[in-house]
């Protein structure tokens, strides 16, 4: 009989660790990240932007890694809300050139989410 509650107190002890462990190695995390559009408006009407981040400016998630307590914590976070800094204008002084301005907008995105020790269940 004592073996057996031995070996109970023992298991939910197991698990109770086991749990804490867990919760010590995820974080949730709230970063920004930035996307700057540049557009050329060119003399023959035509238009052209660039974005600096994979030249897209659509991104629904964001893949987030930081090291803490020496281990490595990864994960994918969720897009949130996006602000839109002032558009900055910029004119050709050079009439060689094929546009005559070009403008720059930042695009401010908030991420959320978890981040999570790949070695977790291990610790």
């Amino acid at each position: 009989m004592k073996k057996t509650r031995l070996t109970i107190l023992l298991a939910i002890a197991l698990v109770i660790a086991s749990s804490i462990s867990t919760f010590a190695c995820t974080y949730s995390v709230s970063v920004y990240h930035d996307n700057t559009a540049t557009s050329y408006y060119y003399k023959d009407g035509t238009i052209s932007t660039t974005f600096s981040w994979d030249n897209s400016n659509y991104h629904p998630n964001l893949y987030y890694q930081e090291s803490r307590y020496g281990y490595t914590h990864s994960g994918t976070l969720t897009s949130y809300a996006t602000s839109t800094g002032n558009t900055q204008t910029f004119v050709s002084s050079d009439p060689s050139t094929d546009w005559y301005q070009y403008t720059t907008k930042t695009y401010t995105t908030l991420y959320e989410g978890d981040i999570t020790n790949s070695q977790c269940g291990w610790i």
